[in-house]
C-alpha cells in the first residue's frame, strides 16, 4: 500500500494525545498555557479517552498497526515471505526501539539511585517477556510496554495468517474468547495495567485492524462488498460520526464495573469502520493537513520518546512556567533527529536487504 495521507494524520493523532495525556500529569497553574492544557485536558478526557481504560491513542496504534501491516504484507511473494516480511519489520521498529529503551534507562538513572533492577528489567523487556508476563515495562520509559507486546504481535503475524487465513470467525471466536480470560485474571490479583495491554488482550484489537485490510483486498463477503459499492463516502462518514456519538454517550453514561472493557472494545469497532472508507478520502493540500501528514511521519519516534524527554525537562528545568514549551518542543526536534539518524534510515536498510529475497 503506498504511504497515504489520512493514516499518517491518524498516527499524529495518536501519538500527540498520549503526549497531551503525559504533559497533563505534570501539570501546573503557573505554566505558561496552562489554560490552554485545561481546556485540551477537558476535551482529552470526555472526547479521546472517555474510555478510561486502554488510552485511546494505544488503541488506534494497535488497530491501525494491524491494518497496515497487513496491507504492506499482503503483496510478499509466499516463498520468501517469512524472511521478507522479518526483516523489514526488524528494521523498521527494532533499532529505535532498542535506542529508546536506552534512553529511558538513562532518563531513570540521572533521576534515581542506580540499581541491578535495571539490569533485570532490560533483560525482561529485550526479550519481550513483558507481553506475556505480568510484570512492568522499560524502567523510565514504561510506555514501551506497548511497543514490546506489538513486536509480539509482528512475530505471531506470519503463522497466523499462512495457516488461518479465511477462517476469520474460528480466528476470532478464538481470540474473543482469549481476550476475555485475559481480563479474567484481574480476579486472580494481576497488575491492572498490565492486563489492559499485554498481548492475550490486544490481539484481537490488532487482528480486527487486519481483517478490515482483508476487506480492502480480498473481501469474499457479498454484503460488504454490495454495501462499500453503493454507498457514498459522506454517508459513510456520517455514520461514523453517528457511532462515535453513541461511543461518547456510552462512555459517559454508561458506568459498571468493567465497563472500560466493552468500552474499549467498542473503540475498536469505531476506529475499524472508520479504516473502512478512510483511504477514500482525497488528500487536502494546505498547510494544515500537510503539518499533519509530517508529523504523522515522526509518530513513533514522538510516542516511544516522549516520557524520558517529559521526565529529564522535569527533573532538570522543573515544571516552571515554560514546562509545556520546553517538552512540546523537545519532543518534537528530538523525535526528527531520532527519525532522520536512526529510524528512517533504519527502515531503508531492511527495505534493500529484503530485496534480495524478491
Amino acid at each position: 500500500m503506498s504511504r497515504n495521507s489520512w493514516i499518517d494524520i491518524i498516527r499524529a493523532f495518536a501519538a500527540f494525545s498520549v503526549l497531551l495525556t503525559h504533559i497533563g500529569n505534570v501539570y501546573s497553574e503557573t505554566m505558561i498555557g496552562h489554560s490552554l492544557v485545561k481546556i485540551l485536558r477537558f476535551l482529552h478526557d470526555n472526547l479521546v479517552w472517555v474510555n478510561e481504560g486502554l488510552h485511546s491513542g494505544v488503541i488506534i496504534f494497535i488497530v491501525l498497526s494491524g491494518f497496515c501491516i497487513h496491507t504492506s504484507a499482503i503483496n510478499i511473494k509466499k516463498s520468501n515471505f517469512k524472511k521478507i516480511y522479518t526483516i523489514r519489520r526488524f528494521f523498521r521498529i527494532f533499532p529505535l526501539l532498542l535506542f529508546s529503551i536506552s534512553f529511558g534507562y538513562l532518563a531513570y538513572g540521572l533521576t534515581n539511585d542506580f540499581s541491578w533492577v535495571i539490569v533485570k528489567n532490560f533483560i525482561f523487556n529485550i526479550f519481550l517477556l513483558h507481553s506475556i508476563v505480568p510484570s512492568i515495562g522499560p524502567l523510565g520509559n514504561e510506555i514501551l510496554g506497548t511497543v514490546i507486546v506489538e513486536c509480539m504481535l509482528y512475530i505471531l503475524y506470519p503463522f497466523i495468517i499462512l495457516h488461518l487465513r479465511g477462517r476469520w470467525v474460528v480466528l476470532f471466536i478464538f481470540l474473543l474468547a482469549l481476550h476475555i480470560l485475559s481480563f479474567l485474571t484481574l480476579l486472580l490479583g494481576f497488575d491492572p495495567v498490565w492486563v489492559e495491554r499485554n498481548v492475550f488482550t490486544v490481539l484481537i484489537y490488532w487482528w480486527i485492524g487486519v481483517f478490515v485490510a482483508e476487506l480492502y483486498v480480498n473481501s469474499p463477503y457479498r454484503i460488504w462488498n454490495k454495501y462499500n459499492d453503493n454507498v457514498s463516502i459522506k454517508y459513510k462518514i456520517f455514520i461514523g460520526f453517528c457511532f462515535y456519538i453513541f461511543y461518547i454517550l456510552m462512555c459517559n453514561y454508561i458506568e459498571f464495573e468493567g465497563s472500560h472493557i466493552i468500552k474499549s472494545f467498542l473503540l475498536v469497532i469505531l476506529i475499524a469502520y472508520i479504516l473502512t472508507w478512510i483511504l477514500q478520502l482525497k488528500s487536502r493540500s494546505n498547510l494544515f493537513m500537510r503539518s499533519f501528514e509530517k508529523l504523522g511521519l515522526i509518530s513513533y519516534s514522538v510516542y516511544v520518546l516522549q516520557l524520558p524527554i517529559i521526565i529529564l525537562t522535569q527533573y532538570f528545568i522543573s515544571t516552571d512556567k515554560y514546562f509545556l514549551i520546553y517538552s512540546c518542543l523537545f519532543t518534537i526536534l528530538f523525535s526528527i533527529l531520532c527519525f532522520v539518524v536512526i529510524e528512517k534510515p533504519s527502515h531503508d536498510y531492511g527495505k534493500k536487504l529484503s530485496k534480495r529475497y524478491f
